[in-house]
């Protein structure tokens, strides 16, 4: 399977640059921004066939990890051509415009597609859904999110060998945000589709690295908090297909149990990509996440 490397379009969904102004423009992070976006040798990086679709007999089965300037599979195009009928019907009875904004590509729903097993009425809704939430997060942040930001509970830490970015989010900073210093969930979820959304666009190179790797560090976190991490998980959950590897660290056998329960927000396909990595059992974390160092 080849990649059409001579024309990749960046998906314009967020790309508005006022939108970003607080990573683009301001001072103390300007380098920062700079730092982090693809360099030469990522633009120069293209994935192999198993980096780009895990097949198996049943089509249905098959899973795609890059979605732009490749070629679809004939299932892929009929079920596109599925979702898309549906979509006109819906148009058609409501008629109130077009119901995919003016930004979205194919490659958009193929994603939705893939991650509801080809559901159609599953994934429209989950389209519908995650549109308001996106509409929301294309709003300038304002001084409260920028702490959220500042305060560390998510960022990103490099990249791994094959420039995926690495995510870390730790639970705990995210738990004193909304416990000791005030901050609501809804801030909290809006600060990560802010910066999910920088990462998608800035960070990422379509036809080329389009997932990330995931760290969710539960260190000195309770299993009375388990539901502020179903609810970060959940919001991570909109960003659908992206997640490469979940890692999740510094966890009990305990509290890995109880949150087995609601790892089903995420799919199958999505729960599968989990590894666990229990307290003080940090070797495998490095015999699996292997990580890029610039030379």
């Amino acid at each position: 399977m080849e990649v059409n490397k001579n024309k990749i379009l960046r998906n314009p969904s967020m790309n508005l640059d006022k939108n970003y102004s607080y990573y683009l423009y301001e001072p103390e992070l300007k380098k920062r921004h700079q730092k982090a976006i693809p360099n030469e040798l990522m633009h120069r990086y293209f994935p192999n066939e198993n980096d780009i679709i895990v097949k198996h007999k049943n089509p249905k089965e098959n899973y795609r990890y890059i979605f732009n300037g490749i070629e679809k599979t004939p299932y892929e195009k009929e079920k596109l051509e599925e979702l898309n009928k549906y979509i006109k019907e819906k148009e058609k009875k409501k008629k109130d415009g077009n119901f995919l904004p003016d930004w979205w590509i194919e490659s958009d729903s193929l994603r939705y597609l893939q991650s509801t097993n080809y559901d159609i009425k599953n994934a429209f809704s989950l389209i519908k859904e995650n549109l308001k939430s996106t509409e929301k997060a294309r709003k300038i942040i304002d001084k409260r999110i920028r702490f959220i930001l500042n305060y560390g509970f998510i960022y990103m830490f490099g990249r791994d060998v094959h420039f995926r970015p690495i995510i870390v989010v730790e639970v705990k900073k995210s738990i004193e945000l909304l416990d000791k210093l005030g901050y609501t969930f809804e801030e909290l979820s809006q600060s990560m589709l802010f910066f999910m959304n920088y990462i998608v666009n800035y960070i990422l190179l379509p036809g080329q690295i389009e997932n990330w790797i995931l760290i969710c560090d539960l260190k000195d976190v309770g299993i009375s908090k388990l539901p502020q991490f179903k609810n970060i998980l959940s919001s991570l959950s909109k960003f659908r297909c992206r997640v490469f590897r979940n890692y999740i660290l510094n966890i009990s056998s305990f509290i890995r149990a109880a949150a087995s329960g609601f790892l089903s927000i995420l799919g199958s396909n999505s729960a599968k990509k989990i590894i666990f990595i229990e307290n003080n059992n940090s070797e495998i974390f490095r015999n699996n996440a292997r990580i890029y160092k610039k030379r």
